[in-house]
């Protein structure tokens, strides 16, 4: 393996680290303390069980997406293309993800953290992905 491809899957295994971390992080707070979104989002978590079970919903979809950029990067590391294609997914779902805060809600700093992300993590995925023999 020549140094660009093991430079575009370190920058993957960073990127899809940084994903576990930061979504295990989101989803271990809004589940332990769903009032933690009262202040950001505005609303009431236990105002109607309705609303505590959508925060319990986007807690447990924030883990699963945890356990797939870990499983990711266990696919990558076993120099597997399908790890680079669950990395692409992944990237397109934070780069969906970060247009629809932009369109629905006005949040602009979904611009820099999951357009961004999505797109590093699109372009590195697809490197890795090329250069992988399955």
């Amino acid at each position: 393996m020549d140094n660009t491809n093991k430079i575009w899957k370190y920058f993957l295994y960073g990127l899809l680290g940084f994903h576990a971390l930061y979504q295990l992080g989101f989803g271990l707070m809004t589940w332990i303390n769903p009032q933690s979104l009262e202040a950001p989002y505005g609303f009431d978590a236990k105002a109607a069980p309705q609303i505590y079970l959508i925060v319990l919903m986007l807690s447990f979809g924030q883990l699963f997406l945890t356990a797939m950029a870990i499983l990711g990067i266990y696919w990558v590391s076993q120099n597997r293309q399908s790890g680079a294609l669950l990395g692409m997914l992944l990237g397109c779902y934070f780069l969906c993800l970060g247009i629809a805060g932009i369109i629905a809600v006005d949040q602009r700093v979904t611009l820099f953290i999951d357009v961004a992300r999505g797109i590093l993590t699109i372009v590195s995925a697809f490197m890795v992905f090329k250069n992988t023999k399955n």
